[in-house]
């Protein structure tokens, strides 16, 4: 799998996508506002296009975003209920409490529900970007909750190279939050400077999103389910 070569393919699939087109580009900020639609337009970046789709059809664009969104909350459940527990139950330590013949560590339940959360985002960390793809690709909720399709697709990736595009997915975004907001910060010492940042946050929002949605498209096409080029 050529890396770069997605990274590249994503970069100008969202420049092109936006530079010259002033009216869809406009017509995303305010999705961001009302978040169903640019995740619905993220739904049609997944799905496949040369080009970025115009932005139309909003029903349908809702209705894809509102699915999208409901497919993270799912998968973000556990963590949820997990981190809930795991907080409780250190809250609720009070030290080791014996019996007769043993000795019981409270602390063991709490480490335990910790090793779970951890392992449990990890394995959210790995499956849902190509979760999401598959649901993009087919428009069935159920496919974002096949694991073993997608599980295969990301053996037949490579799980080091997988893995490796991911991290460098998580490098660019990362990087590009970091620049947010060391621009905000230096917009707290500069009022004017403040304003323009959330002007600049909202206008890069959806070229933004449009990226990552070509990106793990062009990683999931690398999956032996499905040979289509980037």
């Amino acid at each position: 799998m050529d890396i770069g070569k997605i990274v590249t393919s994503s970069f100008y699939y969202a420049k092109d996508g936006l530079i010259g087109h002033w009216r869809r580009w406009f017509i995303l900020i305010i999705g961001t506002l009302i978040f169903p639609i640019l995740y619905g337009y993220t739904v049609r970046v997944m799905q496949g296009n040369d080009m970025a789709p115009e932005v139309e059809g909003y029903l349908s664009l809702f209705v894809d975003g509102l699915k999208l969104f409901l497919i993270q909350i799912i998968y973000g459940v556990p963590a949820i209920i997990l981190t809930i527990a795991t907080v409780a139950s250190a809250l609720s330590f009070d030290g080791p409490v014996f019996s007769s013949s043993v000795a019981f560590t409270p602390g063991l339940a709490t480490a335990g529900l910790l090793l779970a959360l951890i392992i449990y985002l990890i394995a959210y960390t790995l499956i849902l970007p190509m979760a999401l793809v598959s649901f993009a690709r087919s428009g069935r909720i159920g496919e974002a909750f096949h694991f073993s399709k997608i599980l295969a697709i990301i053996r037949s990736i490579g799980w080091i190279e997988y893995i490796l595009a991911l991290l460098i997915l998580f490098v660019i975004m990362a990087g590009i939050s970091v620049a947010i907001q060391i621009l905000s910060f230096i917009g707290f010492i500069i009022p004017f400077f403040y304003i323009f940042t959330m002007v600049l946050s909202f206008a890069i929002s959806p070229a933004v999103s449009i990226f990552h949605a070509r990106y793990i498209r062009g990683i999931y096409l690398h999956g032996k389910a499905d040979q289509k080029t980037i």
